[in-house]
C-alpha cells in the first residue's frame, strides 16, 4: 500500500495506492485504486468506508436468563 496525493502517471504491479477524499468527515479518508497494466489504466477498488450504523452495540445487549433459555428452546 502506498498513500499518495494523486496517483502516479503509472502504476506498479502489486501496489494499492490510497488517495485521500474530500470528504473525509465521515471517517472516510482514502479511495484505493490497481494500476492495470493490461488496460494502461488505474482501477478504483473502492475505498475506506465502513458502515457499521446496522450492527448490534454492546449497550443494545440484554442479559438472558436460564429461564429465557429454556422458555425459547421449549416453545
Amino acid at each position: 500500500m502506498q498513500v499518495v496525493t494523486s496517483l502516479p502517471a503509472t502504476g506498479k504491479k502489486g501496489v494499492i495506492y490510497l488517495v485521500a477524499h474530500t470528504h473525509t468527515d465521515t471517517g472516510d479518508i482514502y479511495d484505493e485504486f490497481v494500476w492495470v497494466e493490461s488496460k494502461k489504466s488505474y482501477e478504483k477498488i473502492g475505498n475506506t468506508d465502513v458502515d457499521l450504523s446496522a450492527y448490534v452495540k454492546s449497550v443494545d445487549i440484554t442479559d438472558i436468563s436460564e429461564t429465557d433459555l429454556a422458555t425459547m428452546w421449549n416453545s
